[in-house]
């Protein structure tokens, strides 16, 4: 996967990152500065919307087998499906905490840029671009981010296996903002 400037959204090619791409990459027409964003978030496979329904249908199938129970006689099979519809609610409040964590890195004007979410918490680090290290450990492991004494790990929204071409793309247009 490489770097490269342009006027419109940038579409990975097939088998690149997918989790973890050049989200926008833009050029500013008045001073010919080039911008690079990388946003890696989550992959939610439902929507929220569709995740409520889900849920709902769940705890309605639920109700419906205890009421049944219930006029059968089996009593206690209805406290039984309250306890797991209260169950299912922290699990649905769980997945909406974190449904939009996520990391962005913006590459401009010679600064990298890292803002990261997790579970409603933001935290933004500010790097100068030239003294900027990229280390990946090995394969699987998060890439890290220091300079200036300070220190960022990013890549958790990844696959593993595509973390070390992450930090070779970040190590790429770092070179290149450096030069």
């Amino acid at each position: 996967m490489s770097v490269a400037a342009s006027q419109r959204t940038w579409k990975p090619e097939p088998g690149a990152l997918t989790a973890a791409s050049v989200d926008d990459c833009r050029t500013d027409a008045a001073t010919e500065r080039v911008s690079l964003e990388w946003v890696l978030r989550r992959n939610c496979s439902l929507s929220p919307k569709q995740l409520i329904v889900a849920c709902f249908g769940i705890g309605g199938v639920a109700l419906a087998i205890a009421v049944g129970f219930w006029w059968s006689g089996a009593t206690l099979v209805v406290p039984f499906a309250c306890i797991e519809l209260l169950a299912l609610g922290a699990a649905l409040l769980v997945h909406a905490r974190h449904a939009l964590d996520s990391e962005r890195l913006l590459l401009r004007d010679g600064l990298l840029v890292v803002q990261r979410v997790y579970g409603g918490r933001s935290e933004r680090m500010e790097f100068e671009a030239a003294w900027v290290r990229v280390t990946a450990r090995g394969k699987g492991s998060l890439v890290e981010l220091t300079g200036g004494g300070r220190r960022a790990v990013v890549g958790r929204f990844v696959a593993p296996a595509l973390r070390l071409r992450l930090a070779r793309e970040l190590r790429s247009a770092l070179r290149g903002t450096a030069a």
